[in-house]
């Protein structure tokens, strides 16, 4: 439905121009599945805005869900919107102690933990005197994400994604052996890339035709 080409290291900018090339392309999705490495809070906001469902876990989601975490996370600290505090694992109260302000980013509220010193949980909490929490105006987002990755759902979508999506690259690498690009420059290997993704279509509707024994000509016709 779409490919991408970057140079970037990251892929928190690569969310945005897939879904816009999917649209391009006449196809409107309901929901979007990708692995932790594109969530951000601005990407969570952008599928908000075009009424799409996210399910992207954020980087810590999968160990804190498998408890590999060795001190306690963010999430395990409850926040009471109510009182503006958190509740920590030992159900003391961290109130609001100050505001934090970031350049290019909405301010932080920093939570501080009163009871700390002398709390039997301390050594799996924090290192310092009194833990810390922050909060960001966006956190929200992560919140309702991480529910709904939490429901049947998104379980089902999150096991379709890997299976669907990494079988590509597994079979353009090992079976087709393009392991490296032949043309110089970003629009050099960019315009290699949609050849390549372009021939694993053709592959994807012969193999589809040929298992469930279609008539080629109408299934050519649905696609073009």
């Amino acid at each position: 439905m779409a490919c991408h080409l970057t140079d970037e290291a990251t892929d928190h900018n690569q969310l945005q121009p897939l879904l816009e090339h999917t649209q391009d392309n006449n196809v409107h999705p309901d929901n979007a599945a990708a692995d932790a490495a594109f969530y951000s809070h601005d990407n969570a906001r952008y599928l908000e805005e075009k009424g799409i469902t996210g399910y992207i876990p954020d980087n810590f989601f999968a160990k804190e869900e498998k408890k590999k975490t060795k001190k306690f996370r963010k999430s395990q600290f409850c926040y009471d919107e109510e009182t503006d505090s958190f509740t920590c694992p030992g159900e003391h109260t961290l109130p609001f102690h100050h505001i934090q302000t970031r350049k290019g980013a909405p301010d932080l509220k920093i939570y501080k933990g009163t009871d700390c010193l002398h709390c039997p949980l301390k050594e799996k909490c924090t290192t310092a005197d009194y833990h810390t929490v922050s909060r960001d105006p966006r956190d929200y987002l992560k919140e309702e994400m991480r529910s709904r990755l939490k429901t049947e759902k998104g379980k089902r979508l999150k096991k379709e994604r890997s299976t669907r999506v990494e079988s590509v690259f597994g079979n353009m690498k090992h079976n087709k052996k393009f392991m490296q690009f032949l043309l110089r420059g970003k629009q050099g290997a960019a315009i290699e890339f949609v050849l390549m993704c372009i021939a694993l279509n053709i592959e994807k509707i012969f193999m589809h035709v040929a298992t469930h024994q279609k008539d080629m000509i109408p299934v050519l016709q649905q696609v073009t």
